[in-house]
């Protein structure tokens, strides 16, 4: 068959481009690269709080290769290998929140060199922080060849972690005991993005501190930002001393895959109660307008609360003022304990009235407790009227002068009358000796 010139122009062009070809593939070494083949994540259910392992699976693949012009003894064409390649994988945070959400153990790890079609799997241990939103953390992975400075970038992959809705609780507690029974409320809220199933709260007791009846509340479903309370009544011995106490608390609830977790918190209470002090006073001796004498004062504490570092004032009034010393210090007064001082005070002159009010002052600081509290108090303690110390013998101090006075004027009259009348019978009687001496004379 004869070819016309074009077709054999044609065939001419084929013939070249095929023996270019074979030049080409004759004249190159074998060109190979890493590729990632796959990425797995291990749990595939991914939540904040967690450690997750990450797998990635590299291979050399082939790209171009060079045979050799030259055939091998076995007539088999020889592939060229680089053996002094080596690699290097690195797994990071891609941006910032990444950054601050994950930590990664050994981000760079040693691969060494692959044959061609050799593939080799890289594990990574990853922990999500608890605080971690749900959403998509992206890492990049790269592989560097090491055996060059400066390194050379084979691969750039993109690495997606999805982390699911994690449930997180979060309590408010703002809860007063006093002494005996007392209604604790808890405010439980599902700050995460998980739902929390069959929900329970139960709350531990102290030595002085019980929780009556149930311990355990069924809360039911959380979802994310579902808020409900826990109420629990509690009894508070009256040995126990003022000041805070943590109760224990534990909030379980079923996970995804039906598992039972468990969330342990510490409540904090404030046990606080006020003192109950009462003062009274009594007269030791019988006062009277113008009178002094001594009164006691009778502090008590009747309540629960111990009370420290205790003073007591008494004060002057227009009725009465405090002789000597008008303050003194008592320490502390337990409960259901009195302790009791004494003071001297004068009753004011002109003061005719059978009952006293003191005015008196109390300082003191509840127990474990720094702060300084102060209390007025008006007790009343009986005294006398004039007249009933009249009756009775007594006399005010007024009274008392008086008569003094009195006595003194007539004390002076009679005196002064003794003298007159000594004075009369010396004159009588001298007039009568006189004439008897005249009569004997004559």
């Amino acid at each position: 068959m004869k070819l016309t010139v074009e077709e054999t122009i044609k065939m001419e062009k084929k013939i070249f481009c095929a023996a270019a070809m074979l030049v080409l593939l004759f004249s190159h070494a074998v060109l190979a690269e890493p590729k990632v083949d796959s990425v797995s994540l291990e749990p595939n259910y991914v939540q904040a709080g967690e450690d997750v392992e990450v797998y990635i699976k590299i291979s050399e693949a082939l790209v171009a290769r060079q045979l050799y012009s030259q055939v091998s003894g076995d007539g088999g064409i020889p592939v060229k290998q680089d053996k002094n390649i080596r690699y290097v994988g690195v797994l990071t945070p891609k941006d910032d929140y990444a950054g601050r959400q994950v930590i990664i153990k050994n981000p760079s790890k040693n691969i060494g060199h692959l044959f061609t079609g050799e593939s080799w799997t890289i594990p990574y241990t990853i922990t999500i922080l608890d605080d971690t939103a749900p959403g998509d953390l992206k890492l990049e992975f790269r592989v560097l060849r090491n055996d060059v400075e400066p390194n050379e970038l084979m691969i750039a992959r993109e690495i997606i972690i999805p982390v699911q809705g994690n449930v997180m609780f979060s309590t408010v507690s703002d809860n007063k005991l006093s002494f005996g029974e007392n209604k604790v409320k808890v405010e439980v809220e599902n700050v995460g993005g998980g739902v929390a199933r069959q929900t329970m709260a139960s709350l531990e007791s102290l030595e002085l501190i019980t929780v009556t009846g149930s311990n355990t509340i069924f809360l039911s479903d959380f979802a994310h930002e579902d808020r409900k309370t826990a109420e629990f009544t509690v009894f508070v011995d009256s040995k126990a001393s003022l000041g805070a106490y943590s109760l224990p608390m534990t909030l379980s609830y079923l996970e995804r895959d039906g598992s039972r977790k468990t969330k342990e918190f510490m409540l904090g209470l404030q046990l606080d109660a006020e003192p109950q002090i009462h003062l009274n006073a009594e007269a030791r001796d019988r006062m009277g307008g113008g009178s002094s004498g001594t009164v006691t004062v009778n502090v008590v504490n009747n309540g629960l609360v111990d009370v420290e570092f205790v003073d007591l004032e008494l004060l002057d009034t227009e009725h009465y003022s405090v002789v000597g010393a008008n303050r003194v210090y008592v320490g502390k007064i337990d409960s259901d304990d009195t302790e009791r001082e004494d003071f001297t005070i004068k009753v004011s002159d002109g003061v005719d009235m059978n009952s006293l009010t003191l005015k008196a002052k109390l300082y003191y600081t509840k127990e474990n407790s720094a702060r300084k509290y102060s209390m007025e108090y008006a007790p009343a303690i009986k005294i006398f009227t004039n007249e009933e110390l009249r009756m009775n013998g007594e006399t005010s101090t007024v009274g008392r002068i008086l008569g003094l006075i009195l006595l003194v004027i007539v004390l002076v009259a009679g005196y002064f009358a003794l003298w007159i009348l000594l004075n009369v019978i010396w004159l009588v009687k001298s007039i009568i000796n006189r004439k008897l001496f005249k009569r004997g004379r004559s």
